[in-house]
């Protein structure tokens, strides 16, 4: 779990069915009661998004007691309390900066923001990670994932001139940005169970995010962008699945979510 200077940050380690791991996992309902049936088509090997080849997640909770934050007015630290949130990072595929997916939006009510939405509608193309965070997190998260992109795109340049024998030679050169790129941010909001006012998500914890995104089966529930959420007065979270689609040759593809 990436901290700022700032905060101090504790992740639980989700189990795959939604508990913690000193915790009893908890069941799916396809797993508790075996006969329903849950719609025509089955879900993939892990019932996660992650079934979907290449794509890849990482789920991180920020929770503190005891934040504190430098005073504006003076060298004093100022206390900051409840803040129970965190950041759900998903690459699409490990070459999404030039490759890019095929992508749809489906709104299930009118509230709720998420960028880069305009070009997915209009190309059907994704180009960006996705990042899940609380509602005043967007700003961050879009600038974490600039900051990742930017990060790996030097990385790129320095690894294919130490391959043509430069040594990195004008490699980290700045010559701007030539390349195109709109994040794409989904807000939660976890305003009830977090203090909002204390910015507690930074573009580092992004970055960290999708450094460590991995194929394994996603944490659900009370973690990364849902570790705050509620759902009609209740306790919610966020949660993944898969179904295999008869898709022509082969006889089937994996579609996450």
């Amino acid at each position: 779990m990436a901290s700022s200077a700032s905060s101090s940050a504790a992740n639980t380690a989700p189990a795959p069915g939604g508990g913690t791991a000193d915790s009893q996992p908890r069941m799916r309902l396809r797993d508790l009661v075996p006969a329903l049936k849950l719609g025509d088509w089955q879900p993939g090997p892990l019932n996660s998004l992650t079934d979907v080849p290449g794509v890849k997640v990482h789920t991180q909770s920020i929770i503190t007691s005891t934040t504190s934050s430098p005073s504006s007015s003076s060298t004093q630290q100022q206390q900051h309390n409840n803040v129970n949130t965190g950041v759900t990072c998903i690459l699409p595929r490990d070459d999404w900066f030039h490759s890019a997916c095929h992508a749809g939006i489906f709104r299930f009510n009118g509230s709720g923001e998420l960028t880069g939405s305009h070009w997915i509608e209009e190309t059907g193309l994704l180009h960006s990670p996705i990042v899940l965070t609380n509602s005043f997190a967007v700003g961050a998260a879009y600038q974490g994932i600039y900051e990742y992109a930017l990060k790996k795109r030097k990385e790129a340049a320095e690894a294919e001139a130490a391959a043509q024998g430069e040594n990195g030679d004008g490699a980290t050169e700045d010559h701007g940005v030539d390349w195109f790129l709109l994040p794409v941010v989904g807000e939660t909001f976890d305003g009830y169970m977090n203090d909002l006012s204390t910015f507690a998500v930074t573009p580092a914890h992004v970055v960290h995010g999708l450094e460590n995104v991995s194929s394994d089966r996603v944490p659900e529930g009370n973690t990364g962008g849902g570790t705050g959420m509620l759902c009609s007065g209740h306790k919610g979270g966020t949660g993944s699945a898969s179904r295999l689609v008869p898709a022509g040759n082969p006889s089937s593809s994996n579609d996450g979510k």
